[in-house]
Protein backbone atom coordinates (compact mmCIF):
# COMPACT_ATOMS: atom_id res chain seq x y z
CA UNK A 1 0.00 0.00 0.00
CA UNK A 2 1.28 3.06 -1.04
CA UNK A 3 1.56 7.24 0.25
CA UNK A 4 -0.04 5.72 3.44
CA UNK A 5 -3.50 5.88 2.33
CA UNK A 6 -3.89 3.10 4.98
CA UNK A 7 -7.77 3.91 4.51
CA UNK A 8 -8.36 3.39 0.97
CA UNK A 9 -8.91 0.05 -1.10
CA UNK A 10 -5.32 0.48 -3.31
CA UNK A 11 -5.85 -1.05 -7.16
CA UNK A 12 -2.04 -1.72 -8.14
CA UNK A 13 -1.57 -1.52 -11.61
CA UNK A 14 0.86 -4.25 -13.12
CA UNK A 15 2.94 -4.92 -15.35
CA UNK A 16 5.12 -8.33 -15.98
CA UNK A 17 8.27 -8.06 -18.84
CA UNK A 18 9.45 -11.25 -20.22
CA UNK A 19 13.47 -11.16 -21.39
CA UNK A 20 13.86 -13.68 -24.02
CA UNK A 21 17.67 -15.11 -23.08
CA UNK A 22 18.17 -17.11 -26.22
CA UNK A 23 17.83 -13.63 -28.28
CA UNK A 24 19.87 -11.45 -25.48
CA UNK A 25 23.24 -12.18 -27.14
CA UNK A 26 21.88 -10.06 -30.50
CA UNK A 27 19.58 -8.16 -28.43
CA UNK A 28 19.72 -4.26 -29.28
CA UNK A 29 20.19 -2.23 -25.52
CA UNK A 30 17.69 -0.03 -24.37
CA UNK A 31 19.35 3.48 -24.79
CA UNK A 32 18.76 5.56 -22.07
CA UNK A 33 16.53 8.52 -22.62
CA UNK A 34 18.28 11.99 -21.13
CA UNK A 35 15.30 14.64 -22.12
CA UNK A 36 13.72 13.62 -18.71
CA UNK A 37 14.14 14.48 -15.05
CA UNK A 38 17.42 11.85 -14.08
CA UNK A 39 15.07 10.30 -11.78
CA UNK A 40 12.67 8.97 -14.54
CA UNK A 41 15.81 8.24 -17.30
CA UNK A 42 15.78 4.25 -16.04
CA UNK A 43 11.47 4.66 -15.98
CA UNK A 44 11.44 2.71 -19.42
CA UNK A 45 10.80 -0.55 -21.58
CA UNK A 46 11.26 -1.80 -25.19
CA UNK A 47 8.92 0.48 -27.53
CA UNK A 48 6.81 0.13 -29.99
CA UNK A 49 9.16 -1.39 -32.61
CA UNK A 50 6.33 -0.30 -35.80
CA UNK A 51 3.21 1.33 -34.81
CA UNK A 52 0.02 1.99 -35.12
CA UNK A 53 0.16 -1.67 -33.09
CA UNK A 54 -3.37 -3.20 -33.70
CA UNK A 55 -4.90 -3.65 -30.30
CA UNK A 56 -7.27 -7.02 -30.59
CA UNK A 57 -10.31 -7.20 -27.90
CA UNK A 58 -11.23 -10.35 -26.75
CA UNK A 59 -14.50 -11.34 -28.15
CA UNK A 60 -14.89 -14.05 -25.60
CA UNK A 61 -15.88 -17.65 -25.81
CA UNK A 62 -19.37 -19.44 -27.07
CA UNK A 63 -20.14 -18.57 -22.94
CA UNK A 64 -20.18 -14.93 -24.18
CA UNK A 65 -17.60 -13.52 -21.47
CA UNK A 66 -15.69 -11.29 -23.87
CA UNK A 67 -15.61 -7.81 -23.18
CA UNK A 68 -19.02 -5.82 -23.10
CA UNK A 69 -20.10 -2.80 -25.55
CA UNK A 70 -19.18 -0.51 -22.72
CA UNK A 71 -15.95 -1.90 -21.61
CA UNK A 72 -14.90 -1.64 -25.67
CA UNK A 73 -16.02 1.97 -25.89
CA UNK A 74 -14.15 2.91 -23.10
CA UNK A 75 -11.13 0.96 -24.79
CA UNK A 76 -11.50 2.87 -27.60
CA UNK A 77 -11.80 6.04 -25.80
CA UNK A 78 -8.71 5.01 -24.42
CA UNK A 79 -7.04 4.61 -27.73
CA UNK A 80 -7.76 7.69 -29.11
CA UNK A 81 -6.10 9.63 -25.81
CA UNK A 82 -3.42 7.96 -26.36
CA UNK A 83 -3.48 8.56 -30.49
CA UNK A 84 -3.96 12.34 -29.77
CA UNK A 85 -0.68 12.72 -27.41
CA UNK A 86 0.86 10.30 -30.46
CA UNK A 87 0.00 12.74 -32.90
CA UNK A 88 0.56 15.84 -30.87
CA UNK A 89 4.58 14.80 -29.60
CA UNK A 90 5.58 13.04 -33.17
CA UNK A 91 2.88 12.96 -35.85
CA UNK A 92 2.02 9.35 -35.60
CA UNK A 93 -0.55 7.50 -33.94
CA UNK A 94 0.51 4.73 -31.79
CA UNK A 95 -2.70 1.92 -31.27
CA UNK A 96 -5.37 1.34 -33.84
CA UNK A 97 -8.04 -0.67 -32.52
CA UNK A 98 -9.53 -3.58 -34.62
CA UNK A 99 -12.72 -5.67 -34.02
CA UNK A 100 -13.10 -8.49 -31.22
CA UNK A 101 -11.30 -11.44 -32.29
CA UNK A 102 -10.97 -15.08 -30.59
CA UNK A 103 -8.26 -15.11 -28.04
CA UNK A 104 -5.31 -17.24 -28.47
CA UNK A 105 -5.80 -20.66 -26.46
CA UNK A 106 -2.32 -19.99 -25.00
CA UNK A 107 -4.04 -16.94 -23.78
CA UNK A 108 -6.58 -18.28 -22.60
CA UNK A 109 -5.25 -21.07 -20.67
CA UNK A 110 -2.17 -21.30 -20.95
CA UNK A 111 1.13 -20.03 -19.87
CA UNK A 112 1.38 -16.51 -21.52
CA UNK A 113 4.85 -15.89 -19.69
CA UNK A 114 6.18 -18.31 -21.81
CA UNK A 115 7.74 -16.53 -24.78
CA UNK A 116 8.57 -19.88 -26.93
CA UNK A 117 4.41 -19.85 -28.23
CA UNK A 118 3.25 -17.36 -30.23
CA UNK A 119 0.75 -14.27 -28.64
CA UNK A 120 1.19 -11.83 -31.16
CA UNK A 121 4.16 -10.38 -32.78
CA UNK A 122 5.27 -6.72 -33.17
CA UNK A 123 2.35 -5.41 -35.40
CA UNK A 124 -0.57 -6.77 -32.59
CA UNK A 125 -1.52 -8.02 -29.59
CA UNK A 126 -4.99 -9.22 -27.83
CA UNK A 127 -6.42 -7.25 -24.71
CA UNK A 128 -8.05 -10.39 -22.93
CA UNK A 129 -10.97 -9.93 -20.73
CA UNK A 130 -10.52 -12.64 -17.65
CA UNK A 131 -12.63 -12.63 -14.22
CA UNK A 132 -12.35 -16.35 -13.50
CA UNK A 133 -10.66 -16.15 -10.00
CA UNK A 134 -8.20 -19.16 -10.56
CA UNK A 135 -7.29 -18.26 -13.86
CA UNK A 136 -6.76 -14.69 -12.37
CA UNK A 137 -4.48 -16.41 -9.43
CA UNK A 138 -2.64 -18.65 -11.65
CA UNK A 139 -1.61 -16.04 -14.05
CA UNK A 140 -0.04 -14.08 -10.49
CA UNK A 141 -2.45 -11.71 -10.08
CA UNK A 142 -4.34 -10.89 -7.16
CA UNK A 143 -8.07 -9.07 -6.56
CA UNK A 144 -5.71 -5.78 -5.89
CA UNK A 145 -4.57 -6.20 -9.63
CA UNK A 146 -7.35 -5.19 -12.03
CA UNK A 147 -5.04 -5.11 -15.48
CA UNK A 148 -1.59 -6.12 -15.66
CA UNK A 149 0.88 -6.04 -19.24
CA UNK A 150 2.85 -9.12 -19.96
CA UNK A 151 5.75 -8.13 -22.81
CA UNK A 152 8.24 -10.48 -24.29
CA UNK A 153 11.37 -8.53 -25.07
CA UNK A 154 15.14 -8.45 -25.27
CA UNK A 155 16.82 -4.76 -24.33
CA UNK A 156 15.18 -2.28 -26.67
CA UNK A 157 13.57 -4.75 -28.74
CA UNK A 158 9.75 -5.72 -28.38
CA UNK A 159 8.49 -9.17 -29.55
CA UNK A 160 5.05 -9.98 -28.25
CA UNK A 161 2.80 -8.59 -25.34
CA UNK A 162 -0.62 -8.93 -24.11
CA UNK A 163 -2.81 -7.08 -21.44
CA UNK A 164 -5.09 -8.98 -19.11
CA UNK A 165 -8.35 -7.02 -17.64
CA UNK A 166 -10.50 -7.41 -14.77
CA UNK A 167 -13.46 -5.28 -14.75
CA UNK A 168 -14.94 -7.06 -11.99
CA UNK A 169 -11.85 -5.98 -9.56
CA UNK A 170 -12.19 -2.21 -10.76
CA UNK A 171 -14.93 0.29 -10.27
CA UNK A 172 -17.06 0.63 -13.70
CA UNK A 173 -16.01 4.29 -13.67
CA UNK A 174 -12.24 3.28 -13.16
CA UNK A 175 -11.99 0.67 -15.92
CA UNK A 176 -11.10 3.69 -18.82
CA UNK A 177 -8.10 4.67 -15.74
CA UNK A 178 -6.61 0.74 -16.00
CA UNK A 179 -6.78 0.72 -19.76
CA UNK A 180 -4.91 4.03 -19.80
CA UNK A 181 -2.57 2.50 -17.34
CA UNK A 182 -1.47 -1.05 -19.27
CA UNK A 183 -1.44 0.92 -22.85
CA UNK A 184 1.25 3.10 -21.25
CA UNK A 185 2.74 -0.34 -20.82
CA UNK A 186 2.06 -1.41 -24.15
CA UNK A 187 3.64 1.69 -25.51
CA UNK A 188 6.84 1.29 -23.56
CA UNK A 189 6.50 3.11 -20.23
CA UNK A 190 7.43 1.55 -17.10
CA UNK A 191 5.71 3.00 -14.27
CA UNK A 192 6.51 6.93 -13.24
CA UNK A 193 8.32 5.40 -9.78
CA UNK A 194 9.64 2.34 -8.69
CA UNK A 195 8.72 -0.31 -5.33
CA UNK A 196 10.85 0.74 -2.23
CA UNK A 197 13.15 3.40 -2.16
CA UNK A 198 14.15 3.70 -5.66
CA UNK A 199 17.58 4.89 -7.27
CA UNK A 200 19.35 7.86 -8.45
CA UNK A 201 17.47 7.25 -12.06
CA UNK A 202 14.51 6.01 -10.96
CA UNK A 203 12.58 7.05 -8.14
CA UNK A 204 10.95 5.35 -5.30
CA UNK A 205 7.51 5.44 -5.03
CA UNK A 206 7.85 5.79 -1.04
CA UNK A 207 9.30 9.37 -1.66
CA UNK A 208 6.30 10.56 -3.97
CA UNK A 209 3.71 12.18 -1.87
CA UNK A 210 -0.13 13.34 -2.94
CA UNK A 211 -0.28 15.99 -5.59
CA UNK A 212 3.81 15.32 -7.18
CA UNK A 213 3.77 15.28 -11.00
CA UNK A 214 4.68 11.66 -11.37
CA UNK A 215 1.93 10.76 -8.58
CA UNK A 216 -0.60 12.56 -10.95
CA UNK A 217 0.37 10.71 -13.78
CA UNK A 218 -1.16 8.05 -15.33
CA UNK A 219 2.01 5.60 -15.05
CA UNK A 220 1.50 5.55 -11.36
CA UNK A 221 1.80 2.23 -10.20
CA UNK A 222 -1.77 2.69 -7.65
CA UNK A 223 -5.07 3.73 -8.14
CA UNK A 224 -7.53 4.44 -5.35
CA UNK A 225 -10.62 2.39 -5.10
CA UNK A 226 -12.14 5.29 -2.59
CA UNK A 227 -14.76 5.03 0.21
CA UNK A 228 -17.93 6.69 1.89
CA UNK A 229 -15.89 9.79 2.00
CA UNK A 230 -13.83 9.71 -0.96
CA UNK A 231 -14.55 9.36 -4.37
CA UNK A 232 -12.53 6.55 -6.54
CA UNK A 233 -9.45 7.94 -8.30
CA UNK A 234 -10.00 8.26 -12.16
CA UNK A 235 -7.00 8.81 -14.51
CA UNK A 236 -8.89 9.45 -18.32
CA UNK A 237 -6.42 11.82 -19.49
CA UNK A 238 -2.72 11.54 -19.98
CA UNK A 239 -0.46 13.88 -17.70
CA UNK A 240 2.28 16.09 -18.46
CA UNK A 241 4.58 13.30 -16.67
CA UNK A 242 3.06 10.91 -19.49
CA UNK A 243 3.42 12.78 -22.59
CA UNK A 244 6.85 14.50 -21.50
CA UNK A 245 8.34 10.51 -21.16
CA UNK A 246 6.75 9.15 -24.60
CA UNK A 247 8.31 11.90 -26.75
CA UNK A 248 11.31 10.61 -24.90
CA UNK A 249 10.78 7.73 -26.09
CA UNK A 250 9.42 8.13 -29.62
CA UNK A 251 11.28 11.63 -30.31
CA UNK A 252 13.88 12.69 -28.08
CA UNK A 253 15.28 15.00 -30.36
CA UNK A 254 12.54 17.54 -30.13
Amino acid sequence: MLLGWKSLSILILAFLTTALAFMAGCAKELQTCTNVAKDQRASFMAPLVRYPVYIIPDKGTSQGDGFTDAEIGSIAGTVREWNTVGQKLFGHDLFRLGPPGAVPEGLRNGDPHDCRQSIGDQTRFYVVRETNTDRWAALGFNASIPGATIRCSAGAELSQQVIYLNPNLVNANQFSSVVLHELGHAAGLDHSCMSGAGKPDYVGCDKIKPGHPYQLAVMFPSLTRGNESVDPEIKDTLKPNDSERTQCLYNPQQ
